[in-house]
């Protein structure tokens, strides 16, 4: 499916357990559907289906990794409100990640213990 969707030009991830992780696609929505749809189709319904986070749900992952990254050690700064965080969406949201620097060979294990969303 991530193939699939990354061919089609939107990014996925999967979260390692069940689920696909997807960006809002913003105005691409229909676009971002339609290639759901076709690759459900091609590579089939046995794997679990994307779910889009709502913006107020990826707030709250982001407290989430952020406050994970901080049990690792890192130093992440507070949050912003959610208020500030929705209105930053457009122009990219606070992300805790932004904060850590990590040689390439800690960072798969950084992203298993406190995974990107």
């Amino acid at each position: 499916m991530v193939e699939c969707m990354a061919d089609a030009g939107f990014e996925m991830r999967f979260d390692g357990v069940v689920s696909f992780i997807v960006d809002d696609p913003g105005p691409q929505v229909g676009e971002f559907d339609a290639a759901m749809n076709r690759c459900e189709q091609t590579v089939g319904a046995a794997h679990p289906l994307p779910r889009r986070l709502t913006r107020e749900e990826a707030y709250r992952v982001k407290l989430e990794v952020a406050e994970c990254l901080r049990r690792q050690g890192y130093d992440i700064p507070q949050a912003p409100s959610l208020e500030a965080f929705l209105e930053s969406w457009d122009r990219g949201p606070w992300d805790p990640y932004r904060y850590v620097s990590v040689p390439p060979q800690r960072w798969a294990e950084l992203n298993r213990v406190c995974p990107q969303f």
